[in-house]
């Protein structure tokens, strides 16, 4: 079953390549959806896919990538407005 959720992330560390890290994740975990990046350490995410692609994102992103660890990392419902045919975006 196919779910969509919000996901605000915030880094304590502004040098890291975000942008790469949440596209890497995004694709290994086959979902589809945008990354808006609001400042270097806060990013709001909405992920659409199979559930489990939605936990193995969120896992990745969790644990992060050598100096990209989150600080905080909140995951919420969010009732999907449009299609995203297939991909995910990272808009700055």
């Amino acid at each position: 079953m196919k779910q969509c959720v919000q996901i605000m992330l915030s880094i304590a560390l502004q040098d890291v390549n975000l942008k790469s890290y949440i596209q890497e994740s995004a694709g290994q975990s086959g979902i589809e959806g945008l990354a808006f990046i609001n400042d270097p350490k806060n990013v709001t995410i909405v992920a659409n896919g199979a559930a489990d692609a939605i936990d193995q994102f969120i896992d990745l992103l969790y644990v992060g990538a050598d100096r990209c660890k989150p600080e905080d990392l909140k995951v919420e419902p969010y009732l999907q407005v449009k299609d995203f045919r297939g991909i995910f975006r990272v808009i700055e």
